[in-house]
């Protein structure tokens, strides 16, 4: 095989935003992260508050909205997941549903698990963060 397994390429487009990287894990991840940071920042400053539904949805597809809007950059207890889609209208659900959501989100890496205090976090993955 010629192919190293050190080496990724990637190649990332949205709107004007494109990028072509190739280079160790670490580098693309640092470069992806910064990049999917300027996407977010074109999303946000677009509007304030996005509107999230519940109707229909499913506890992970609401929590992954969430993420994308921001809810994730700092991290969120289970019991403050449970009570923003309590707020959301999202009322038919227990907070083990929302904690078992939140660790299959884990999982598919659609969120991250950290420490904080004696307790689990959970936080969008491309945010650096420095505790527990």
């Amino acid at each position: 095989m010629s192919m190293t397994t050190n080496s990724l390429k990637v190649a990332i487009k949205y709107g004007d935003l494109e990028a072509k990287i190739e280079g160790t894990f670490d580098d693309v991840w640092r470069f992806t992260n910064s990049f999917f940071k300027q996407i977010k920042v074109n999303l946000v400053s677009g509007s304030k508050s996005a509107v999230i539904t519940t109707e229909g949805k499913s506890v992970p597809e609401i929590l992954v909205e969430l993420r994308i809007n921001g809810f994730f950059d700092e991290p969120k207890s289970s019991k403050q997941c449970f009570n923003k889609l309590k707020e959301l209208g999202k009322t038919d659900i227990t907070p083990n549903a929302v904690s078992m959501a939140l660790k299959g989100l884990v999982k598919k890496g659609e969120l991250k698990r950290v420490l904080q205090g004696k307790s689990f976090a959970y936080i969008a993955p491309y945010i650096d963060f420095e505790g527990g």
